[in-house]
């Protein structure tokens, strides 16, 4: 069986994390190595901050010309949005070096090869978000960075900002343009990176959750397989206090993560409504034979597909919390103690409050928040076209 002590949760995202600055290897252990790469990161955040400015100084001088409006809206709640879940990320990382603890614990260790099967996929399926949420973003940033070299006449920067500096000068112009590209490749990898974090710590309590329900099928088998009485008694005792650890267990777990990811996940939602409302209004503009229109396709289809993963697992969590009262309810009760029935009519009791995630308790992730979102969004777009 897989010792769980010793796996790497959500390697390949903390790995792209360290990579970028934004969350310090375990392997640095020199006082100058560290110290080094605490200054790596304040200087990534502070470049994000300024490139977040520039945005908004350039939304300010066009605040009369709605295209312009738009992009830099967009530009500017993402890149803010950013350098807010960086700085939220290392204040808290402690708590979130906790939950992974947590994750860790031996209670969770799979047992046998059925619980040993239910952690695989869900391996499988942490590698497929976290290599899907990076491949796309870089797909669609790609696009958008490389979009302006198509037009030979009158080539333009990619990202359309306030720049402290003339760039008349050819030489100043491709400088400037290939700064855009390393800061555009670098804000895309660092927000794929932490959408996928929150997504796998979400996925990852539902898999314990698969792996309690596992165990609690187990109890009536046991009067199957043990001869004495006493044996089935004992071996009833420990099941359900195991299960009934491992429940409490799993809603620790979910404590913590509403304690660390609650309030990012509300701005998350806010700003993710003036996402798709701004990428609306630019498709809008944009003539549908040109490539400008199929890049805002592809970039509002990554952002409705990010804020529809959210919601989808809250709901899917929600769903699974519920399901071990009706998977104890379906377990044949004549088989077991007094005592034992008696410990479970207790969990029973407690999944009435099922798992719910929520943004700062005011955005509950769920399917019908999803379509509040879109709902939302496009009420803002009508809005936004009607003054435009």
């Amino acid at each position: 069986m897989q010792d769980l002590g010793n796996i790497k949760i959500a390697e390949f995202t903390f790995k792209t994390m360290s990579y970028i600055g934004l969350w310090r290897p375990m392997s640095l252990k020199s006082l100058w190595a560290i110290r080094i790469y605490n200054f790596c990161t304040i200087f990534v955040l502070l470049y994000n901050f300024y490139f977040s400015l520039t945005f908004l100084i350039h939304l300010y001088q066009n605040k009369n010309k709605a295209e312009i409006f738009t992009e830099n809206l967009f530009c500017f709640t993402n890149t803010f949005l950013l350098v807010f879940k960086i700085i939220y990320l290392n204040y808290r990382k402690q708590d979130v070096k906790f939950l992974m603890k947590l994750f860790r614990q031996k209670q969770n260790l799979p047992r046998n090869i059925e619980e040993n099967a239910i952690y695989e996929r869900f391996q499988d399926k942490k590698r497929f978000i976290e290599r899907i949420s990076v491949t796309s973003s870089l797909f669609a940033v790609t696009i958008y960075l490389f979009l302006p070299l198509i037009n030979r006449k009158t080539i333009s920067l990619p990202l359309n900002r306030w720049i402290p500096y003339s760039i008349n000068s050819k030489t100043i112009f491709w400088m400037t343009y290939i700064n855009d590209i390393i800061i555009g490749y670098v804000i895309t990898l660092s927000y794929a990176s932490l959408d996928s974090l929150f997504t796998i710590f979400m996925q990852q309590i539902g898999t314990h959750i698969e792996i309690l329900i596992n165990r609690l099928l187990k109890l009536q088998n046991i009067r199957q397989n043990s001869i004495k009485k006493t044996d089935i008694y004992q071996q009833e005792y420990n099941l359900v206090k195991d299960c009934v650890n491992h429940h409490l267990l799993i809603f620790s777990m979910e404590n913590k993560f509403s304690e660390i990811f609650s309030l990012p996940i509300f701005f998350q939602f806010f700003v993710s409504i003036l996402n798709i409302c701004t990428t609306c209004f630019c498709l809008t503009k944009a003539k549908a034979n040109s490539g400008y229109f199929w890049l805002i396709i592809i970039i509002m289809t990554c952002f409705t597909s990010q804020i529809f993963i959210y919601c989808f697992m809250g709901e899917e969590l929600t769903r699974k919390s519920i399901s071990i009262s009706d998977e104890i309810y379906k377990t044949d009760w004549t088989t077991l103690t007094i005592k034992t029935k008696e410990k479970l009519i207790l969990m029973m009791m407690r999944t009435n409050r099922p798992i719910q995630f929520t943004g700062a308790s005011i955005v509950t992730l769920s399917i019908e928040t999803f379509l509040k979102v879109v709902k939302t969004s496009y009420t803002l777009f009508n809005l936004l076209r009607q003054t435009s």
